[in-house]
């Protein structure tokens, strides 16, 4: 009889730790599966890694001057630009209208072409003005119905575009009209943010983005051909002259290095906890070598942008709005 008992008290040991064990796994698996895939490889290190706005502020999208001696940034809400050296000296406010901090261009060293609308309602204009970053003047160079945010073409012109008259407007740093050239191309996003494509000689508008899906970012590349970017959490390059598709992988706000080899890009996952961290990586421009630059499970790194020179990047803290320098070597 105990010899019985004892050999059900084993057989139901067994079982149980055969279904913790079953259990255990399971959660590990699920664990695993909202984190990203491990990529390596061993392109780049980055080193040094250093705030140089401080928590008073929430900025976003940072941006190197041409020289790279200057960084910009938008404020929390698109709300603003502000600019700082890249030794994190002489942080200054240029301007606090509204949406004028999205997707700003910089079209000389001293130079920032940004879009403004106001007011509000039926009555709302469009405004494209530069901004110096040295004396602080605003310029105005266009107003408008319903202008898009300035975009730099494919040969280095500002562009905006009246969506509703189909107007094209190419604007160089005295605010004057430059005529584009013919193999220039454009690209900018609709109001159902996908990728547009299109000559400003006339011809018609080619939609580039697969599958209509949203784009939430895309740069082209230096010397203009290609363009990189990101939809649905999936980077593509798309090639101008071919006409044809790269789909590199997971990924999102990628952005080229100068010598255009290289992509540095986001990967964000949901954690365990629920709450959303993302590190940065970078790539060959074919997708190839694949390397995790940073290991941050409590940050959310956004927005990794290249310096000129190519020995820094560029980013923001999405949980504290720092901006943040780093060495890459």
């Amino acid at each position: 009889m105990l010899m019985s008992n004892s050999k059900s008290i084993l057989l139901s040991s067994a079982a149980l730790l055969f279904w913790g064990l079953f259990l255990i796994n399971c959660a590990i698996d699920s664990i695993a599966g909202e984190f990203p895939e491990i990529q390596t490889g061993s392109l780049f290190k980055i080193s040094n890694i250093r705030a140089i706005t401080d928590d008073t502020n929430r900025f976003l999208d940072p941006n190197w001057s041409p020289n790279g001696k200057k960084i910009s940034f938008a404020a929390g809400g698109n709300s603003g630009i502000w600019v700082i050296d890249a030794d994190g000296k002489n942080l200054k406010n240029l301007t606090n209208e509204e949406w004028s901090g999205w997707r700003h261009t910089w079209i000389s060293n001293s130079v920032i072409v940004f879009h403004s609308r106001y007011p509000y309602g039926k009555n709302a204009q469009s405004h494209l003005k530069s901004v110096n970053v040295n004396s602080g003047k605003i310029k105005s160079l266009l107003k408008n119905k319903n202008l898009i945010p300035p975009r730099l073409t494919s040969k280095g012109n500002i562009f905006t575009k009246n969506r509703e008259l189909k107007r094209n407007y190419f604007i160089d740093e005295e605010g004057k009209a430059n005529k584009a050239k013919e193999e220039e191309f454009v690209f900018y996003l609709d109001n159902d943010l996908r990728l547009v494509m299109f000559k400003p000689e006339g011809t018609e508008s080619k939609h580039i983005s697969q599958n209509e899906n949203m784009v939430d970012y895309f740069e082209v590349s230096p010397g203009g051909s290609n363009i990189v970017y990101s939809s649905m959490e999936t980077i593509y390059i798309y090639n101008i002259a071919q006409g044809t598709y790269s789909n590199l992988g997971n990924g999102s706000r990628p952005s080229w290095s100068p010598d255009g080899k290289h992509i540095v890009y986001i990967i964000a996952y949901e954690k365990s906890n629920g709450q959303e961290s993302s590190d940065i990586y970078v790539m060959k421009a074919d997708g190839s070598e694949k390397t995790q630059l940073t290991f941050t499970e409590d940050e959310v790194e956004y927005s990794p942008r290249w310096s000129p020179d190519g020995n820094k990047i560029v980013f923001y803290s999405g949980l504290s709005g720092k901006i943040y320098i780093a060495d890459i070597k």
